[in-house]
């Protein structure tokens, strides 16, 4: 399952090697800095640019370093139960919310923690909101890191054009910054 959940290839034939690209160098530095001082930042680029690949191998090589992929998390208590699996607490015992309490717990109980959130763009809206608690609950702890393509950024875009609930919090500048193609 771990292996499944990281990419792990067992041939190794299609192995990639890392080029140390402008945004792989871009990425790396601002996911040292989110973990260093447990800020939130955000990257929006193109799609096929090597965000995600940046970000696994960060995670892949880091301590303390979680990866989720909101592509396979598309509600709420999913997300919840992939980051609670992710860094190791059981994601099978409570409701959501204590869950959640429990991974919050434990992030904060653990040294200068990082969550990366890639594919942000398929989240869905209730996902959004919990994404920005958990920024507030771990501001200054957890350094919180979402990445994603034109989704992404079309979203909090159309969330705040909506005044939809949470989304000009997402946008801050106080929060995460947003780089635009």
């Amino acid at each position: 399952r771990v292996a499944r959940e990281v990419g792990y290839s067992f041939s190794g034939a299609n192995a990639w090697n890392t080029a140390p690209t402008v945004i792989y160098q871009t990425i790396t530095e601002q996911l040292q800095h989110c973990q260093q001082d447990g800020v939130s930042m955000m990257f929006c680029d193109l799609a096929g640019f090597g965000k995600t690949w940046t970000c696994r191998q960060f995670a892949k090589n880091g301590t303390n370093v979680f990866y989720l992929d909101c592509s396979r998390t598309p509600n709420k208590l999913a997300f919840i139960r992939s980051l609670a699996t992710a860094i190791g607490v059981d994601a099978t015992k409570g409701n959501s919310s204590q869950i959640l309490a429990e991974a919050i717990y434990y992030l904060k109980a653990i040294p200068a923690p990082l969550v990366i959130i890639d594919e942000a763009g398929d989240a869905d809206s209730s996902t959004y909101l919990l994404i920005k608690r958990i920024w507030n609950e771990l501001e200054g702890v957890c350094g919180l890191y979402m990445i994603g393509a034109r989704g992404l950024k079309r979203r909090i875009e159309q969330g705040i054009a909506l005044r939809k609930n949470g989304f000009e919090e997402l946008y801050s500048p106080r929060a995460p910054i947003m780089y635009r193609p």
